[in-house]
């Protein structure tokens, strides 16, 4: 009859196997494994040599295997401290900008412009905002938490303000120098319901304003729209239910950079024939569309020194040739 004899120096060596990486413990679970071997109660050296060389190439196995798992462990670890130190960043930034920096927001990383956010927001409480007369078009708007990018029909751009120029993406030592301004704000059928701030030109990177399809709106445009908003290449404004003369265009104008003007009764330019004054100063214009305009045009019109128009429409009592 052969007896059995088990051996179990493994679970010694595999019980050893505990890392930890930044107070994170890595454990690594193993089984024992137990060898039989048969052998007579007369042992000769054979049989005891073969047993040996057996162990000893299972030992050097396992030697190897704890250096790969060492390797492997000092490689997480490094990984470990990078997904640590990013971590730490992003929510830096996110206690610096006050909004989170989560999913698509990490696009805009920078902090909003205090100016630009609280025109905006005067926008919001003039026009009908609070009392939600703004059709549920007013998503995000107000929420301190949420940067003005976000904000329903608001577009920005990031700029620098120390050079006056675009900013790169997102790193660690630019949050604090480049920041969010509105470059678009279109709020076309909206229902707006109210008077505009004057407030709206401290959105001086402004390049489009679309107010257009409104119909509550009353008063009129401010007057600062002409001098405040160097950058404004489209203003939309028909059928807003804006009243009143179009604020006078002085030589000066900051709307020298104008691409397209759409305007609508009940306002109107209080130049001849209803044309807002100063009008040949848009020397950039390109697409105009005005309804009120009435009489007869005659050769000297403000029209023939817009050299860059390419589109008129006139949609009213128009006499003459």
């Amino acid at each position: 009859q052969t007896p059995m004899v088990s051996t179990g120096w493994l679970m010694i060596i595999l019980a050893s196997l505990g890392f930890i990486c930044r107070g994170s413990a890595l454990t690594y679970t193993t089984t024992t494994t137990t060898t039989t071997v048969s052998t007579p109660f007369s042992r000769d050296d054979g049989q005891f040599d073969a047993v040996t060389e057996q162990l000893q190439s299972e030992r050097m196995q396992l030697l190897l295997r704890l250096d790969e798992i060492e390797k492997e462990r000092v490689g997480l670890c490094a990984r470990l401290d990078v997904i640590n130190n990013e971590l730490e960043h992003q929510q830096q930034v996110r206690l610096t900008n006050n909004y989170p920096t989560t999913d698509n927001r990490t696009r805009f990383a920078y902090p909003d412009n205090k100016n630009d956010r609280n025109a905006l927001i005067a926008i919001w409480n003039s026009t009908g905002g609070p009392q939600g007369d703004w059709d549920d078009a007013d998503d995000g708007w107000f929420d301190q938490y949420s940067s003005m990018c976000h904000w329903s029909g608001v577009k920005c751009v990031q700029v620098s303000p120390l050079s006056n120029g675009s900013c790169p993406p997102p790193a660690h030592n630019m949050s604090d120098v480049c920041e969010n301004r509105v470059h678009k704000l279109d709020l076309i059928f909206v229902g707006l319901n109210g008077t505009l701030p004057s407030a709206m030109c401290d959105l001086s990177y402004l390049a489009k304003l679309i107010l257009s399809n409104n119909g509550k709106l009353v008063g009129t445009i401010p007057e600062c729209v002409t001098t405040a908003l160097p950058k404004l290449r489209r203003l939309d404004l028909a059928d807003s239910g804006l009243t009143g003369p179009f604020p006078r265009i002085m030589p000066n104008t900051s709307l020298s950079a104008l691409r397209f003007l759409s305007l609508s009764s009940p306002m109107y330019g209080d130049g001849p024939n209803g044309f807002p004054t100063g009008l040949e100063y848009l020397s950039n214009l390109r697409v105009m569309s005005m309804d009120f305009i009435t009489g007869v045009l005659p050769s000297t019109t403000a029209l023939c020194q817009l050299n860059a128009l390419a589109r008129l429409e006139l949609h009213h009592q128009i006499e003459g040739p």
